[in-house]
């Protein structure tokens, strides 16, 4: 929905969207961990905050308000690649904080998985 309402030029309307999101977001990574959910399911998870993380980048673009998620406070990994999530295969986690705001190796990241990193950290 923010993303529809910024496109509409409704940035105050995209805000508070975006801003429900991330609370709810927040709020289910505050949740106690389900031992009985699947990668698969993690996963989805995953990507869900980094595209809230992404669409508080665009909502606040240029605006004086702070960012909702600072990138130094984020403790999720980044999400694995587009074909590893296709076909379900497990890869090893890389966290934004481990990698110190440097673009990490794009030789093993497809055009679009480059593109959302470079998103993230503002490159």
């Amino acid at each position: 929905m923010a993303m529809y309402e910024w496109g509409c030029g409704k940035t105050y309307k995209a805000w508070a969207d975006s801003g429900m999101a991330i609370r709810s977001a927040q709020l289910l990574s505050a949740l106690p961990k389900q031992r009985d959910i699947t990668e698969l399911q993690s996963e989805i998870l995953n990507r869900t905050f980094w595209a809230c993380f992404v669409m508080d980048r665009l909502v606040f673009c240029g605006k004086p308000q702070p960012l909702a998620l600072p990138l130094h406070s984020v403790d999720v990994h980044w999400p694995i690649g587009q074909r590893d999530f296709a076909f379900g295969q497990t890869t090893s986690r890389i966290y934004p904080n481990v990698e110190q705001g440097k673009i990490i190796d794009q030789a093993k990241y497809h055009d679009l998985d480059r593109v959302y990193t470079l998103i993230v950290q503002g490159g």
